[in-house]
């Protein structure tokens, strides 16, 4: 910075820093040029900063310093790939580009390469997703030991390198290792590898899902100063986590926070046979993947030229409201005849979830395009098939994503069922809750403290983590369920605070019948 600085003394102009490798979106505020006081995109890596013609015309003086290392984290060299214009031109290129390109999008099945690609690529709009959404999900891929996970993940963000490779980085990392990689990019994801909540501390695993929370929404983060021996004691610093972050794991998470903010991915071991087929078919596509980094560097390109807010605005809106009109109950769903499962699915169905996925379908569509423009549509229907597959299972995050206060409900009804009635743990008929009928509906009438407390109970004795710190925590939360119908004495159920639920709206939110 001091060097920079200099520089500038001796030309008499001022220089300008970025601080994050990939596509960012900068400002210069309370310049006297209005073009750079507004907001615009650049592409900043180690090669130096590369930004719009016309902002390029004012002169502006930006370059690229890492922090701490000034070539950066990531150290994306995408920027040394050849221009897809001219690199196309030659025949035997062309060709070896059709085939990497199957080889990808056909050895895995589709609805896993089809979220997979869709969500690397829309990692080059991440900030502009930030900046009018608020929000960029994160990858979540899971699935057996042994499928090649961590390497289908290295090979396909070869979209931001060229010759060099992503580098995954373990919890084993420290919380400051990896708060620093998400600060460093602002578009080149991050990849968190070998995530295995079940053998990591309480502490060390809320930590990182706060990780997950606070990358999901870029938010600001204050760090103080060190000791009061050291020199930066007291000093505030701001920062953002703007990577995008992709993290793997054997098994899927299971808290509702971190599900809601998640693009799934879940890998399932194939046939031997297919195994064997899927293994070369990758092994052909690996051996090519910096042409990846061809394509992501025109991606690059085009987005810094010819994207606008507008622009982007409209063609992610127009998915969006589609998804949520397939997807999510609406009014003409009301008047319609839409089956009873097909109901519950929407009914269930949440906002982020859609949204998620539609942000990688918005991702694969901008791929879908680049590759049949530049290979005149050979490839389109196979990649129609991966573009099908991105809402796959989307009735599956549904569960994923339950409320707490939905999760107690399902133990304490499966808790009738298999506790002695002598058990402290015990939910008895008569006594914690009762069945009725009120104005025509089935009801069940719950003792909620009383409930909570044999549930917490059973959570101490079985060694399960207790959801809500407490029976008033609970009973707060649970009015907010959609079968909650008052609060109050029950017909059967003569005890003062008596929650009432309509039974069939519960068995519509998954939770298992009382017992009879």
């Amino acid at each position: 910075m001091m060097r920079f600085v200099e520089q500038a003394k001796k030309k008499g102009k001022m220089s300008y820093v970025v601080t994050r490798e990939g596509l960012d979106i900068i400002r210069i505020p309370h310049h006297d040029n209005k073009l750079l006081a507004e907001p615009f995109m650049v592409w900043a890596d180690s090669s130096g900063v590369k930004m719009p013609a016309h902002i390029q015309a004012t002169g502006v003086d930006l370059k690229f310093s890492g922090d701490p290392d000034p070539r950066g984290v990531f150290r994306t060299d995408v920027a040394e790939a050849p221009a897809l214009g001219i690199w196309i031109e030659d025949p035997k290129n062309r060709a070896s580009l059709k085939e990497t390109l199957f080889n990808l999008m056909s050895c895995q099945r589709p609805e896993v390469l089809g979220k997979l690609i869709g969500w690397y690529t829309a990692c080059f709009y991440k900030q502009l997703f930030q900046k009018e959404y608020g929000k960029f999900p994160l990858l979540h891929v899971n699935g057996p030991a042994g499928m090649g996970k961590t390497e289908m993940n290295i090979a396909i963000s070869s979209m931001f390198y060229y010759r060099n490779e992503s580098r995954p980085l373990s919890p084993g990392s420290t919380n400051f290792a990896i708060a620093q990689h998400l600060e460093a990019s602002s578009s080149i994801p991050l990849i968190l590898d070998e995530y295995k909540p079940h053998t990591m501390l309480k502490v060390r695993h809320d930590a990182i899902k706060g990780l997950f929370r606070d990358a999901y929404n870029q938010r600001d983060v204050a760090r103080g100063g060190g000791t009061r021996q050291s020199d930066d004691y007291r000093v505030l610093q701001l920062t953002q986590y703007a990577a995008p972050l992709a993290f793997i794991a054997e098994a899927a998470e299971d808290e509702a926070a971190v599900m809601e903010r998640v693009v799934l991915v879940t890998l399932a071991r194939p046939s031997q046979a297919q195994g064997l087929k899927n293994l070369s078919r990758f092994q052909a596509f690996r051996r090519n993947k910096e042409q990846l980094g061809i394509l992501g560097q025109y991606i690059a390109a085009e987005v810094i030229a010819d994207t606008t807010k507008e622009s982007f605005m409209a063609e992610f809106d127009a998915l969006y409201d589609a998804a949520r009109r397939q997807y999510m109950l609406n009014e003409e769903d009301l008047k319609g005849d839409l089956d009873s499962d097909a109901m519950q699915d929407k009914q269930n169905a949440k906002e982020r979830p859609v949204y998620n996925h539609t942000v990688a379908k918005f991702g694969f569509q901008q791929f879908r395009k680049l590759v049949n423009e530049t290979l005149d549509s050979e490839l389109d229907e196979l990649m129609g098939t991966l573009e099908d597959g991105i809402y796959a299972r989307l009735a599956d995050m549904n569960s994923a994503t339950t409320p707490e206060y939905v999760k107690v409900l399902k133990e304490i009804a499966s808790m009738s069922y298999h506790m002695d009635e002598s058990s402290a743990a015990a939910i008895r008929k008569g006594h914690e809750y009762a069945m009725s009928t009120i104005g025509g509906r089935d009801v069940i009438e719950l003792s909620i403290h009383n409930s909570y407390n044999r549930y917490g109970t059973f959570c101490r004795s079985s060694g399960m983590e207790r959801l809500f710190q407490g029976a008033e925590a609970f009973a707060h939360a649970v009015k907010d369920c959609p079968a909650f119908i008052k609060v109050g004495s029950g017909d059967k159920l003569q005890m003062p605070r008596t929650y009432l639920f309509d039974a069939v709206e519960l068995c519509r939110l998954g939770v298992d019948p009382f017992k009879k």
